[in-house]
Parts: C-alpha cells; sequence; structure tokens
C-alpha cells in the first residue's frame, strides 16, 4: 500500500492575499512524507468563472513563478505526487487587483 503524502504546505503567498496584474509572483510548495521524489503540477483557477488552467504539469521543482493578466480572485494549487502514486493538495487564494 502506497504511503500517502502528508504535511503538504504551499508558502510564497503564505504572508499575503493580494498581488499586482501583471507582477510576476513566485510560490513555493514544500512537501514530506510519501516514498521516493516527488512531481508537482501547479493550477491557478479564476473563481468568479470557475475555469481552470493548469499552469506547470508533473514537474520535478517545486517552485512556480507566474504573472497574472487579469484581475480577480484566483486560487494556486500544487498537487504533489510522490513515487508510489499517493497525491495530496494545497492550494491559497490571491486577490489580483
Amino acid at each position: 500500500m502506497a504511503k500517502a503524502v502528508s504535511a503538504l504546505i504551499v508558502t510564497g503567498f503564505a504572508d499575503r492575499s493580494s498581488a499586482t496584474v501583471g507582477s510576476k509572483e513566485t510560490v513555493t510548495a514544500v512537501a514530506s512524507g510519501g516514498s521516493g521524489s516527488y512531481k508537482y503540477t501547479f493550477v491557478i483557477m479564476n473563481k468568479s468563472t470557475g475555469k481552470s488552467a493548469t499552469l506547470s504539469s508533473s514537474q520535478t521543482s517545486n517552485v512556480y513563478a507566474w504573472s497574472s493578466g487579469l484581475s480577480g480572485v484566483k486560487t494556486l494549487k500544487v498537487t504533489v505526487t510522490d513515487s508510489n502514486g499517493a497525491t495530496a493538495t494545497a492550494g491559497v487564494d490571491i486577490t489580483v487587483g
């Protein structure tokens, strides 16, 4: 049985809840637990429309930089997958203006 990825913490926006349209923002995902190496998938969702887009899929780096071209409330999510296929997801809401 695969051991679950536990204690997933997303940092980078943890100390703020806003960003500026067009500014480059960086988010860092910190994962612990699970087995072996991790792969990170970053997704952004527009909370007012419900539309989402995958920013980066199955990358080995836990750091992602993005910039929003539109204002509004966004949810930035990361899903971490370990080498056994176990996953954990965390997210943060950002108001872009």
